[in-house]
């Protein structure tokens, strides 16, 4: 760059001002030693630090006072109080600021405008199932209604052999009772008997004949009985095919689609399942920003598990905080989600087999399902209900997981403590509730290789995440890490007392 009087000119291009450069090294410079005090330049010269700088060196970077301008006459330099140039930049920085500015409002009143239109589907999306709930419930009544006449069909065949039998049985009584008379008869004659002799003896004998034998014969009838009840037949001709194939021709605009275009979501990668809400993704984002999850694979799962479908509906998910889920327990805040799977993630592979001990809402076990892609997840949980829950949660927006034939995933209801042996050896296991020592079973039960991860402490106070792993000859090597408070690993009654 060639120094001009009154201006900057550009070697390549004579007839431009090249001032931008220069604006901007001012207005730095001036920044950088802005003072309190009046008696000390804003601009000191590089080598008289009390002379103001009048002059800047493109060639050396530095200021310099007019003492110095011999040693850079040869450089090229420029005016560093031209009142033009300064101006000017102030004015481009400001012009800048109020374009980023505007940018931003613009973003955050998008944003605002995305999160509205995602409320309003949803608001749409449940006055859609009202609408089919009671569009379907005159039919499943009207099912409910045919059922009952039928069961109550078969009430006259039973009841007729019910009558038949009872009347047998009554007979039987009565000869049984008989029976017992004529042998306290018989008894009592014996007993005479026994004291006299002679005629009198022969004569008390003779009484005997005087007794009844007989008694009703029901063996045919009870054969009788008996065959109509082997021959009872309670087929009836039900037919309901065309009422299946109406019920079974209901379709969906999405699912004819779907068969249209001969395409089927369960056999896409889990990743490839895209099912993003903006207070998740907000959500996510925030504690990307905050350094609490590094790799994008872990971000993309959460982005795409909405805690909404996880939690009951009064509770707010989008919160980094626990919240409950009933039977004196929680779902993990969103940071500890986050942790977990990223301290996870390089055992969380493809063909892996899981156990998520105490999964509670199913959350974490339906990310680290995810995370896999295809192989073997197993939730398990002592609470009964739990599991149910889970399940249902799992059906809102992953049922796919459900019905991928490379994934097997199952919650089921079992004291986590003992583990699931028969699905065992396991490559991840996750303990999501403080234990005092971990459970020999499911140290048993983690695969050479293998890692478990658990918050192991007192109780009723602070636990440390602590890490497992077993190497190829079985055995574990043991590390600790943050400190953290989780509810407690322990049985029904103790967690939800009567």
């Amino acid at each position: 760059m060639e120094r001009r009087m009154g201006a900057l000119n550009c070697p390549h291009c004579r007839s431009k001002d090249y001032r931008e450069v220069s604006l901007m090294k001012k207005n730095i410079l001036v920044l950088q030693h802005l003072s309190e005090s009046k008696n000390e330049p804003l601009a000191p010269c590089s080598e008289h630090q009390n002379l103001e700088a009048t002059f800047f060196c493109l060639d050396e970077n530095v200021p310099f006072c007019s003492r110095c301008a011999t040693k850079h006459k040869k450089h090229d330099f420029y005016d560093i109080d031209d009142t033009v140039i300064t101006q000017g930049t102030d004015k481009q920085l400001e012009e800048a600021k109020k374009k980023a500015e505007d940018l931003l409002s613009t973003a955050k009143s998008e944003r605002d405008w995305s999160v509205n239109i995602f409320n309003k589907v949803e608001e749409k999306k449940v006055k859609a199932i009202e609408e089919i709930d009671k569009k379907f419930e005159p039919l499943l009544q009207a099912i409910d209604k045919k059922k009952k006449e039928f069961v109550m069909s078969l009430n006259r065949p039973v009841n007729d052999s019910s009558k038949e039998s009872k009347k047998m049985w009554n007979i039987v009584m009565i000869s049984s009772k008989k029976g017992k008379k004529t042998i306290s008869d018989i008894d009592g004659i014996m007993r005479q008997i026994s004291k006299i002799a002679g005629p009198a003896r022969l004569q008390a004998v003779q009484s005997i004949n005087k007794l009844s034998f007989e008694q009703d014969k029901l063996t045919d009838k009870l054969k009788t009985l008996e065959q109509e009840a082997e021959n009872l037949n309670f087929n009836m001709d039900i037919s309901l095919d065309s009422a299946l194939r109406s019920v079974e021709g209901l379709t969906s605009q999405e699912i004819a689609m779907e068969n249209e275009l001969k395409w089927s979501p369960e056999v896409l990668p889990a990743a490839e399942v895209v099912h993003s809400n903006p207070l998740q993704v907000q959500l996510v984002e925030t504690l990307a920003i905050e350094g609490l999850i590094s790799t994008q694979s872990v971000r993309a799962v959460m982005e795409t598990t909405d805690r909404k479908d996880f939690i009951p509906d009064e509770s707010n998910p989008y919160e980094d905080r626990p919240q409950r889920i009933g039977f004196n327990t929680t779902i993990s805040a969103p940071h500890m989600h986050a942790m977990t799977l990223s301290i996870l993630e390089p055992w969380l592979v493809p063909g892996a087999r899981v156990l998520d001990v105490g999964c509670g809402s199913g959350y974490l076990t339906v990310c680290m399902a995810k995370m896999i892609g295809r192989g073997k997840v197993y939730g398990i949980d002592h609470i009964e209900e739990l599991i149910n829950q889970a399940i249902d949660n799992i059906r809102k927006s992953n049922l796919y997981l459900l019905q991928k034939n490379d994934l097997e995933m199952r919650m089921v209801h079992r004291d986590g403590r003992i583990g699931l042996p028969e699905y065992a050896p396991f490559d991840v296991i996750h303990i999501g509730a403080a234990t005092p020592e971990i459970p020999q079973p499911l140290l048993e039960q983690l695969a050479p290789g293998g890692v478990l991860m658990a918050p192991v402490g007192p109780i009723s106070g602070f636990q440390h995440i602590t890490i497992v792993k077993k190497d190829e000859n079985g055995n574990l090597q043991t590390h600790s890490s943050q400190t953290v408070n989780y509810a407690p690993l322990t049985d029904r009654d103790r967690q939800c007392p009567s």
